[in-house]
């Protein structure tokens, strides 16, 4: 049982709200429909167009695979990629311009490296956009 003025759920059996005496209705549970990823078998939304997982499109439509790797560490990366995802290897022949710092006085924080939406920890691949996932050390706090 719900009490819409005062937006308090209430338990069963109960007619008026105990804080403005109002009628209490009853109101449907919202659940987020969720559905397996076609590749990896991960949750998915329905209105996602990559999977965070692995990274595929969803909704029937072609992705490209990644088939270039890293010749210092050999993770998979993006053929136009100018540094490793992994490790920062100069992977275009130009010295990388990323200072390394101290990963005892860091925190990572996982951003989309082509359109910069925050995304979870441990997510390789951008679930807005679906490109592949890089991380930015900032300082703790």
């Amino acid at each position: 049982m719900h009490c819409d003025k005062c937006n308090t759920d209430f338990p069963e059996g109960l007619r008026y709200c105990k804080w403005c005496g109002g009628p209490l209705v009853n109101r449907p549970r919202i659940t987020s429909e969720l559905h397996a990823c076609p590749s990896c078998g991960a949750a998915i939304q329905p209105g996602w167009t990559f999977c965070k997982a692995c990274g595929e499109r969803l909704h029937g439509a072609s992705r490209e695979s990644v088939v270039a790797s890293c010749p210092k560490c050999g993770a998979p990366t993006d053929p136009a990629a100018q540094t490793c995802l992994r490790c920062g290897e100069d992977l275009d022949g130009r010295r990388a311009t990323q200072n390394v710092q101290d990963l005892k006085d860091t925190a990572l924080i996982a951003k989309c490296s082509t359109c910069g939406e925050r995304m979870d920890t441990g997510t390789l691949y951008c679930k807005a956009c679906g490109s592949a996932a890089y991380s930015e050390e900032t300082q703790a706090l």
